[in-house]
């Protein structure tokens, strides 16, 4: 099948299946699959798509249809203009947390030591680090498999972050400049009505605040 082909297909299925950027999503995966941008495409549309590419991009394209998110199936998120690993043991970053870092780069100065909380895959405390340069950075995560997730991401954009394994303040000592923490927030009995590709594809065992009561909820 053509490359053109393939992504009318993939479009399709997406669309019958109610992803509402399915037009996107295709072609992202289509990207991903066949390491190419739009300028190769609109060139080489009638091109035959290879038969392991293209059985690698219906695989995708069915589990997109089942509602997984497209950043899991790609393993990857840009956030501050950053490239970011994301898998299942982790939260998505999102487009509206960047005001969190731009907001506190308007207050770091050089020397601070400054402490993420419930970092997830790292993207805020790196993105600092990246854009603020001459601070002290530390990361801190109840979660193992994420602090796995964020030191692999520091490695990759080359920023040094001390990470530690803590239930919030249960394991940090020392004082801190700045802290800044996008923990997740969602009430709990809101869980049910959000989108499929959170509410059954995000981790769960985490801790959500609930704006009701101020308790802390164990979901799992």
């Amino acid at each position: 099948m053509t490359l053109e082909g393939v992504l009318a297909h993939g479009r399709q299925v997406l669309a019958e299946a109610g992803i509402e950027d399915s037009s996107l999503d295709a072609w992202y995966l289509l990207e991903y699959v066949g390491k190419f941008d739009k300028g190769y495409y609109y060139l080489h549309g009638q091109e035959e798509l290879e038969e392991e590419k293209h059985q690698e991009y219906e695989t995708l394209i069915r589990k997109r249809a089942e509602r997984i998110p497209l950043q899991y199936l790609t393993g990857m998120q840009e956030f501050m203009g950053l490239r970011f690993k994301v898998n299942s043991n982790v939260l998505i970053p999102r487009q509206d947390t960047e005001l969190l870092v731009e907001t506190a780069l308007g207050v770091l100065r050089p020397g601070m030591r400054v402490l993420d909380l419930c970092t997830g895959s790292g993207c805020v405390m790196i993105s600092l680090m990246h854009f603020a340069r001459e601070i002290i950075g530390v990361g801190s995560d109840i979660s193992k498999q994420a602090l796995i997730v964020a030191k692999e991401n520091a490695k990759a954009n080359e920023a040094e972050v001390e990470w530690i394994r803590s239930d919030l303040f249960s394991n940090l000592s020392g004082c801190f400049d700045v802290i800044v923490s996008n923990p997740p927030y969602i009430p709990t009995q809101v869980i049910d009505t959000l989108m499929p590709e959170v509410r059954d594809f995000e981790p769960r065992r985490i801790v959500f605040l609930c704006s009701d009561c101020c308790r802390e909820c164990f979901l799992s």
